[in-house]
């Protein structure tokens, strides 16, 4: 078989967190190297959450422009709700408030999937109630309204 192996540039780096050998036939194996490499975000990276949405990027502000929260927190990321009924990814809203929720209340969440299997609306019910106590703890009404 012809030699089709791609390499890694000079100087490149990253982190490898996968290997695969695939034997097709006898003669015939194949190495698969996964390679996770960490860099500066630009304009027209697409970038994809675990929920379904993706996006491309299509501008990067600086700091002083960018919107940021009533207590001068920046924001990191703008997207279009719009999007999410639509497309029926409503688990990207409840993980994006309960990360406000839990940065506010210097918290962290593991939550199961699905676990909506220990009574009916339990995610909801979580993340307004960590909301509503990050509101109250934080005297910021907007967290909640």
């Amino acid at each position: 078989s012809k030699e089709t192996s791609l390499k890694l540039p000079i100087g490149g780096r990253g982190r490898v967190i996968d290997v695969k050998w695939i034997q097709r036939d006898p003669l015939d194996i194949m190495v698969r190297v996964y390679i996770l490499q960490k860099r500066e975000i630009k304009v027209g990276d697409k970038v994809a959450g675990r929920h379904g949405n993706k996006g491309i990027i299509s501008k990067i502000l600086p700091r002083q422009d960018m919107p940021y929260l009533q207590d001068g927190t920046p924001v990191d990321m703008v997207f279009n709700p719009l999007g999410v009924p639509s497309r029926m990814n409503v688990g990207q809203i409840f993980e994006s408030s309960l990360g406000l929720a839990g940065d506010l209340l210097k918290k962290h969440y593991r939550i199961a999937p699905f676990d909506e299997r220990y009574e009916q609306e339990a995610s909801r019910k979580l993340v307004f109630s960590e909301l509503y106590e990050a509101s109250k703890e934080t005297k910021n009404p907007w967290v909640f309204e």
